[in-house]
């Protein structure tokens, strides 16, 4: 009985290893194909930040093929701002960059 309950243990954390394993190699994967630096990519960005920067890619990706009317683009001061009829706030600007450390323009999605 007692060795059955060890055995389920273990197939259970071999499981969790596997997953885990299958996990961060598609998490590496997403960040390798991020427009962003290697060394940032590779480094710095934690999952949850694959997974902001991928929405924000995807998102732009969607303007850039579909932008529709619906979009209403304001551009002041060195900064592009993109609103959409859900109020979701698309924010391009150089000053974003130094605050988290990426390239020259980075892309700040805010909703």
């Amino acid at each position: 009985m007692e060795r059955d309950v060890v055995s389920k243990r273990v197939r259970s954390r071999h499981a969790a290893q596997h997953r885990r394993l299958n996990e961060n190699s598609e998490f590496e994967q997403l960040s390798a194909v991020l427009p962003i630096a290697r060394a940032i990519s590779s480094q710095l960005l934690d999952k949850a930040s694959v997974v902001r920067l991928t929405i924000s890619c995807m998102r732009l990706y969607d303007f850039a093929v579909y932008g529709s009317p619906t979009w209403l683009v304001e551009s002041n001061y060195g900064s592009l701002q993109l609103n959409d009829e859900w109020a979701l706030q698309m924010m391009l600007n150089s000053n974003y960059s130094t605050q988290i450390s990426l390239g020259k323009w980075a892309l700040a999605f805010l909703t």
